[in-house]
């Protein structure tokens, strides 16, 4: 969520003016990395500001806020956040060095992070399915594929194309934990759980007390019941002695 509320908002501050400070201050441009070592990590929010995106950044926002709570839910917002700013970073870097090859080009948007986050999604979760134009069903495995293929011809060249699919190939091993940093395992040791996780947990106990305690008074009263209808005077023949 904050990732895409931070997209937006760039948009939205490019747009209305301040297009070199969220551009040019922010976009990682490989011959100018060095001197601005912070657009390693910045180029996600960098943006043109342009009208003509409205509806790419609307798009975006939205796949980020839908898949990307699916896949943070499962690895918890420390690990997320770890991993949105490792393939951020890891994607620059080959850009870089991609560059030395290939010279020119520029990452601006967030849209290698959502693609990475893609991947994680159609990994963990491949006959997931969303329907592509609102219309045709098409399963979470196929839509990776596809977001990377996007990234790989969208790109300026073969060689910076080559370099651009390097983080989804690791996106793809850590999501099917075939790298030494495990999918699954969470970061350091076991943490303590949090107040609000204490009181959830001691309202779950207090709750299957509450239906024990129910459950035992029904059973007492059917007892109850069940005897009083042996113990009726009446129940033999239908008469009194």
């Amino acid at each position: 969520m904050g990732l895409a509320c931070a997209v937006g908002a760039a948009f939205l501050l490019a747009w209305f003016g301040l297009r070199g400070t969220f551009f040019d201050l922010l976009a990682f441009q490989p011959d100018q990395a060095l001197s601005r070592p912070w657009t390693f990590l910045t180029y996600p929010v960098a943006s043109l500001g342009n009208g003509g995106e409205l509806i790419g950044v609307v798009f975006l926002i939205w796949w980020l806020w839908g898949i990307g709570s699916v896949v943070e839910s499962e690895m918890s917002s420390q690990r997320y956040a770890v991993f949105l700013a490792a393939i951020t970073v890891l994607s620059a870097v080959c850009s870089f060095v991609g560059s030395f090859f290939a010279p020119g080009g520029y990452l601006v948007g967030a849209w290698v992070p959502a693609v990475a986050v893609t991947v994680l999604w159609g990994t963990r979760y491949p006959h997931s399915t969303v329907r592509f134009m609102m219309v045709i069903p098409i399963q979470a495995m196929w839509v990776a594929w596809l977001s990377v293929a996007i990234l790989f011809f969208g790109t300026n060249n073969v060689v910076m194309a080559l370099f651009s699919v390097i983080p989804m190939g690791l996106a793809y091993l850590f999501a099917a934990n075939r790298l030494p940093v495990p999918y699954s395992k969470p970061f350091g040791a076991s943490r303590k759980p949090s107040k609000l996780q204490l009181r959830q947990e001691r309202e779950y106990y207090e709750e299957v007390k509450r239906r024990e305690r129910q459950r035992e008074e029904r059973e007492r009263l059917r007892q109850l019941f069940e005897r009083s209808l042996i113990d009726d005077p009446d129940d033999k023949g239908g008469k009194k002695d």
